[in-house]
């Protein structure tokens, strides 16, 4: 089975690509020039190498490919339009050319995010037929890339995931976090009574599999994600637990978190590097409830998560520290 994965460099692509090939798949992996390809280093995969925008290179990547993941995406920009540039229109060139070149494939799979469909308005948990109202230009953008994916589902197989927050090895966006735990400090917004659905990356890469293969997935949303919600503060006390250091705990207000995330943003600015902490990141982690309702997975492909939070921290922490990340 031949598969082509864009993004297969990152965190959550790498473990995809892991069991992909564990599966016994000849794996493709559409990656750019400059990608950092150090957890593919070890793995027997073809690179071509290309970017989204690159049409005639896009024919030749989706061609004689039984599946599809497309994974490639941008999550911090200085600019609004990079992201629009890449999560919508970028998709939207991957399908059609998969259209022209590779009509035959068997499912397209879109990694979208819980972002695209915007956070609970009163904490319950979101269900894949409610109506989408991303606030961010990263959730706004993958709603798009949705909607460019959807419009060809009369003609080709397709099929969305949408994650939550993913934790797990190999992750850098929460590992300033993991780092703050083990100085001694667990950082809040306001008081940590956040209310999040979470996703554990090996849980994540069962359901995008699941999707992937299923015979009747095709047309459709699915969330994955835990069974469970957790607020952030017993998450902190999770890693905390895991780390092995009970520490400070120090409740930051919007203001000044929004002042920190300005002068990131300033920082941006003069080296023209994306940063983790920005408006957009304070207005998503500002939201009392970011949960999504994961029954349709369950089923309709027979989704379950296999790793509890406690689990997922615990081997987390413990690949940090053996990487030498924390």
């Amino acid at each position: 089975m031949k598969v082509l994965v864009t993004g297969g460099n990152g965190f959550i692509g790498s473990h995809l690509v892991e069991e992909l090939l564990k599966g016994g798949s000849e794996v493709h992996c559409l990656v750019k020039k400059t990608s950092d390809l150090r957890f593919l280093n070890s793995m027997k995969v073809t690179l071509i190498y290309g970017d989204l925008d690159q049409k005639d290179l896009l024919g030749k990547a989706v061609a004689e490919k039984d599946y599809i993941y497309h994974l490639s995406g941008v999550k911090r920009a200085r600019r609004s339009e990079t992201y629009y540039q890449v999560n919508h229109l970028g998709t939207q060139s991957l399908v059609e050319a998969c259209a022209r070149y590779n009509p035959q494939v068997k499912k397209i799979l879109f990694v979208s995010s819980l972002a695209a469909c915007g956070p609970s308005p009163d904490g319950h948990c979101i269900k894949e037929e409610e109506k989408c109202l991303p606030i961010t230009e990263y959730g706004k953008s993958k709603f798009l890339g949705e909607q460019a994916i959807l419009e060809w589902r009369d003609t080709i197989p397709v099929v969305i995931v949408r994650p939550p927050v993913v934790y797990g090895p190999r992750d850098r966006d929460l590992l300033s976090y993991f780092r703050w735990i083990n100085r001694g400090i667990s950082i809040f917004i306001g008081e940590g009574k956040s209310i999040v659905s979470l996703c554990y990356v090996k849980d994540l890469i069962s359901g995008i599999l699941m999707a992937g293969e299923h015979s009747n997935s095709s047309g459709q949303i699915y969330f994955i994600a835990d069974d469970q919600v957790y607020s952030w503060s017993t998450v902190a006390k999770c890693i905390v637990h895991s780390i092995g250091k009970q520490g400070l705990n120090i409740h930051l207000s919007k203001t000044i978190i929004s002042f920190l995330s300005l002068l990131m943003e300033g920082i941006s600015f003069f080296t023209g590097k994306p940063v983790i902490l920005n408006r957009e990141k304070i207005l998503e982690a500002s939201q009392p409830y970011w949960v999504c309702d994961v029954s349709k997975a369950k089923n309709e492909l027979g989704f379950t998560p296999a790793f509890t939070l406690e689990d997922g921290i615990k081997t987390t922490v413990r690949w940090y520290r053996k990487e030498g990340w924390l």
